[in-house]
């Protein structure tokens, strides 16, 4: 999604923050896994991810999560969010991506 550095992320549902980090493509990132068992994943961060986004956090609708940013892999700044459904997704998945679709069908318009 396209979006000026800086943008506030906001969480997209009620959960915990699963995972959070840097990897050499989804830049700075953070999982959060939906209290409906999908895991939402928010990538190319800006690297000042809010303080109290830790691992285990509890996450709120609509909670600012950080700033859209352009690390990693990206050309300009965007957010790049997919959706993983937990029941797909292999115990150590390889790929931080496996198991991904169209985010539209859990979040809607919002």
């Amino acid at each position: 999604m396209a979006a000026a550095c800086g943008t506030s992320v906001r969480a997209a549902g009620r959960g915990k923050v699963r995972d959070k980090g840097f990897d050499s493509a989804m830049g700075y990132y953070v999982k959060i896994e939906l209290n409906s068992g999908e895991y939402v994943v928010y990538m190319h961060l800006h690297p000042e991810i809010e303080p109290w986004v830790a691992v285990g956090a509890d996450v709120y609708p609509g909670q600012v999560l950080g700033k859209v940013g352009d690390t990693g892999n990206a050309s300009g700044c965007h957010l790049h969010l997919t959706v993983q459904n937990a029941l797909t997704l292999p115990p150590n998945p390889t790929d931080p991506l496996e198991g991904t679709f169209d985010p539209k069908l859990v979040l809607g318009n919002c």
